[in-house]
């Protein structure tokens, strides 16, 4: 079970990879815009000029709004660089191409959080590493404890030093070579 869950998760982080580097190039000749809005207030993810900007509004009366469950989908050319958020604003950090923002805006109060994509990039990279070598670690454990060769897994128990279909010495159960 535990490798299925390996080979999963390097699967995704891989694709994750992928996905945050595509993203990456195209913020920087499309702005788009992906917002989910409800009673309770409107959630938006925005790309745009190497940036990933994470947001929240909710209203400041305390009463929710009439506005039933909506999911919208936006592109803008040219694309804009993030510098602030309209309305009045609050920062909390600005390092590095990572802002933490609040602030009160058409009556809303939001949070924006904003992430280079490089950095989503990087991290994505390291969990794709990260889930190969445990796969591959899992995979060569399972194999030496089965009696299998741990390089092509063909069934030592007839062999004493040699793997006779890719050479590789033989390892004892202790992984040390006999």
């Amino acid at each position: 079970m535990k490798r299925w869950f390996l080979n999963i998760l390097a699967i995704f982080s891989l694709l994750l990879f992928v996905a945050a580097l595509a993203l990456w190039v195209r913020s920087y000749w499309q702005n788009e815009l992906f917002e989910y809005g409800n009673s309770r207030g409107s959630t938006f993810l925005w790309t745009s000029c190497g940036q990933l900007r994470l947001e929240h509004n909710v209203p400041l009366s305390g009463v929710e709004l009439t506005t039933p469950f909506e999911f919208h989908y936006w592109v803008d050319k040219p694309a804009v660089k993030f510098e602030r958020v309209p309305g009045t604003n609050v920062y909390f950090w600005n390092v590095f191409g990572f802002s933490l923002v609040t602030g009160e805006r058409w009556g809303d109060y939001h949070y924006a959080l904003f992430v280079p994509f490089w950095f989503v990039a990087v991290l994505s990279a390291v969990l794709t590493l990260w889930g190969t070598y445990h796969w591959r670690r899992v995979r060569r454990q399972y194999r030496q404890q089965a009696g299998l060769c741990v390089n092509c897994g063909y069934d030592l128990r007839a062999s004493k030093d040699r793997c006779p279909e890719c050479g590789t010495p033989t390892l004892s159960r202790t992984g040390r070579q006999e």
